[in-house]
């Protein structure tokens, strides 16, 4: 088996149902099941509180808090004002969260193309100019970013083989389910 004692898998379920596919078949079929929802994140940063400026004076809003809208339209599930939350810099950042079926739609787009679908709406809802949100941006996708169905299986661990799958998706939708699967599998290993 090599240098180590055994190995463990963090991976999500579709890519560790690869991983696994030649020794645990039936870990892979298994693996297989889960079911996932993707998501687009785009992070804007502006050089001024412009934004916070026009936010507060257009739309009346308050801006003492981080969230500044949820379920704003079909393509924007959220915006955030990640520079309000405690102990953030001062420079405004702003998470764009979008909604699953504009995700599902433009998942594999070209990342650009993706950014610039993402500040068109964005600036549509908001009445925004362009020219204030095209600063620096980056975009993140999560092929596999929230658990719709899990296995409920806590963790898988073969002793023969010293091997073992733990994660999210092996119990819940929640983070802290992969923390939880990961504590069981640990507790399973040194105490078996």
């Amino acid at each position: 088996m090599g240098p180590f004692d055994g190995v463990i898998i963090t991976a999500p379920a579709p890519e560790a149902a690869m991983l696994v596919a030649d020794i645990k078949s039936e870990w892979a079929d298994d693996l297989k099941k889960v079911e996932f929802d993707s998501a687009l994140k785009m992070m804007l940063s502006l050089p001024s509180r412009d934004w916070d400026n026009w936010v507060h004076h257009h739309l009346d809003r308050d801006l003492s808090y981080a969230w500044l809208y949820h379920s704003v339209s079909p393509e924007i599930k959220t915006v955030s004002c990640e520079h309000l939350k405690p102990g953030r810099p001062n420079r405004p950042a702003w998470v764009i969260s979008s909604g699953l079926t504009f995700c599902n739609q433009h998942l594999d787009d070209n990342q650009e193309n993706a950014i610039d679908l993402i500040i068109k709406r964005l600036c549509e809802t908001f009445g925004l100019p362009e020219d204030m949100v095209n600063n620096y941006h980056v975009l993140h996708r999560w092929r596999y970013s929230k658990v719709k169905k899990a296995l409920d299986k806590g963790f898988l661990w073969d002793d023969s083989l010293n091997l073992g799958v733990c994660g999210d998706s092996l119990i819940g939708s929640l983070g802290q389910d992969a923390i939880e699967s990961s504590v069981r599998l640990v507790d399973n290993c040194f105490n078996s």
